[in-house]
């Protein structure tokens, strides 16, 4: 595929932290209705994935989500899916602030350019994205 296919959509672990920040949340299917996947993760939060492919409820999987896609603020917004965590530290790098924050027993890291709220160990957030922000990788460390 073209570089943005790669970087957006990577075929495996390796792929996906070789080429930028990226979080892998294990879970499992729950559920699959009309290409969109219905994961539990590992911490009991459920999210919403785009998944051609994979497959049957059940099927343990690897949600990767880039850490530029995570949208942290300090209320829920209406994307479809939302976490809800707490800051765990805060960095920064040039114009982005770069977050690592505790949602359960996952850790996640959110890169987000600096435009408002900056957020501080302890603050409690909410890290949103949409299924077209996720690819699902199965338990042969393959995208599905």
């Amino acid at each position: 595929g073209t570089p943005e296919e790669v970087y957006r959509t990577p075929n495996s672990r390796f792929v996906a932290s070789f080429l930028g920040q990226s979080n892998l949340l294990p879970g499992t299917v729950t559920a699959l209705a009309q290409g969109i996947a219905t994961v539990k993760l590992d911490g009991g939060q459920e999210i919403k994935a785009i998944a051609p492919d994979a497959g049957r409820a059940g099927v343990k999987v690897t949600v990767i989500v880039r850490a530029q896609r995570l949208n942290i603020a300090a209320a829920a917004n209406g994307a479809t899916n939302r976490l809800f965590g707490t800051v765990a530290a805060t960095s920064y790098l040039g114009g982005n602030a770069i977050y690592a924050i505790a949602v359960g027993p996952l850790k996640l890291q959110a890169n987000n350019v600096i435009d408002g709220e900056v957020f501080r160990e302890g603050d409690a957030v909410v890290a949103s994205f949409e299924p077209s922000d996720c690819t699902l990788l199965g338990e042969d460390d393959r995208r599905l």
